[in-house]
């Protein structure tokens, strides 16, 4: 059986992203900094996918990730 669950590195770094996203940037619970600024169009964008350079579309994929997740938790 594969474990898509992905793993608990993972999992915190995502959850500190969407606390920050609320704490700092008064945004949703349930969106990480990274998929906000995809979303929203922010200059921002650019310097995070810079961050994350060793994966291409970092905030594009955040957001897709968001969107997925969220799906998940409607439709369980």
């Amino acid at each position: 059986m594969i474990n898509l669950r992905p793993s608990y590195p993972h999992r915190a770094l995502d959850a500190t992203s969407q606390w920050a996203n609320v704490v700092l940037f008064n945004g949703d619970a349930n969106e990480s900094i990274s998929g906000r600024a995809y979303r929203s169009g922010w200059k921002a964008e650019k310097l995070i996918n810079a961050v994350f350079f060793f994966e291409p579309e970092h905030c594009r994929n955040a957001y897709l990730s968001d969107l997925a997740r969220a799906y998940a938790l409607t439709n369980a």
